[in-house]
């Protein structure tokens, strides 16, 4: 009942500290079965140490499971030169439970902190959680979240998109091009087809990227753009139309 399902969200820190994985995303699905997100949140904000004015961590936190206090030390800290004097990267550390827990959260709809936190993922970064076995499942959540705005998934996407072809040749990539696909406006996929199209042999020569070729009908485009690939979709979708009457 909601009774029970609310103490479970006010103890969530301390379930999180006990690795009760399985019950914080039990309890996140259940609070949008009952339309409770906000409780959810608020509570994980607090389980993580966010500051109520700085939300922009909130999913860099998630991901790596990493209090907000804990995460500002490592980020300063990659920014001072290693001994040889080279800069350090800036790692983004991915745990399998966080991928769980933002998948669920994912479900929940619109929640901006979490949908800023992806938006502003540099190449680096999106190219590391995208080839992720576990972090990857995130992002094609979010991409494929029914609840989650078009706006923020082209947002993503149009920084995504100068690294679709580093995407698409890998097991767990190549999920992320074809979610990108699927959500991205005309304009969009024509942007994403020509980053493909230029690396054609490394994408074709590679059984993910084979896939995606087919799948992004990027034949068509080759040949006749953007307007060739409207018209195989709109081909694809009909048969699939037909199939489905019978």
């Amino acid at each position: 009942n909601k009774g029970s399902l609310e103490q479970v969200v006010e103890i969530l820190e301390d379930l999180l500290a006990e690795s009760a994985t399985g019950v914080v995303v039990a309890a996140i699905k259940a609070c949008h079965h009952h339309s409770l997100p906000c409780d959810v949140v608020v509570e994980l904000r607090k389980a993580f140490h966010l500051p109520d004015k700085d939300s922009s961590q909130f999913f860099r936190c998630l991901m790596s499971m990493t209090t907000y206090d804990v995460l500002l030390e490592k980020m300063e800290a990659s920014k001072k030169p290693t001994q040889s004097g080279k800069p350090r990267r800036d790692r983004f550390e991915a745990t399998l439970t966080g991928s769980l827990l933002l998948q669920a959260l994912f479900s929940l709809g619109k929640i901006k902190e979490l949908e800023e936190g992806v938006c502003g993922l540099s190449e680096d970064h999106i190219v590391y959680l995208c080839t992720n076995p576990q972090s990857s499942h995130a992002i094609q959540a979010f991409l494929t979240s029914l609840t989650i705005p078009d706006s923020a998934k082209h947002r993503f996407i149009k920084t995504a998109v100068y690294v679709m072809d580093k995407l698409a040749v890998t097991a767990p990539g190549s999920h992320i091009v074809e979610a990108a696909w699927r959500s991205a406006d005309m304009d969009i996929k024509s942007s994403i087809a020509q980053v493909l199209v230029e690396k054609e042999q490394a994408v074709k020569d590679s059984k993910y990227g084979a896939i995606i070729w087919r799948n992004c009908h990027l034949k068509q485009f080759k040949t006749g753009g953007v307007k060739a690939v409207e018209d195989s979709e709109r081909r694809k979708k009909r048969k699939v139309d037909q199939f489905l009457d019978l």
